[in-house]
């Protein structure tokens, strides 16, 4: 993952966090349930943490350049 891909993932995470504990109270105040809240907060949380853990593709699309290292001499 890139720096570029970092940043993506995070800003994903903490934009999916407040939305995912938003739309689990709403869901378990319908519903009167506050074990709905839980699950539905667990769930919508891995779904979260599966799309921005892994390396995906998306989050690798600008490697950085490293400088190549200076033939060394035989001597040393």
């Amino acid at each position: 993952m890139d720096l570029r891909g970092q940043y993506l993932a995070e800003r994903v995470f903490m934009i999916a966090q407040p939305l995912a504990l938003v739309l689990s109270y709403m869901a378990g105040y319908l519903a009167s349930d506050t074990r709905l809240v839980l699950i539905a907060y667990a769930a919508i949380s891995a779904i979260s943490l599966l799309v921005c853990v892994p390396s995906w593709p998306m989050y690798r699309r600008h490697p950085l350049q490293f400088v190549p290292q200076p033939p060394s001499s035989e001597h040393e």
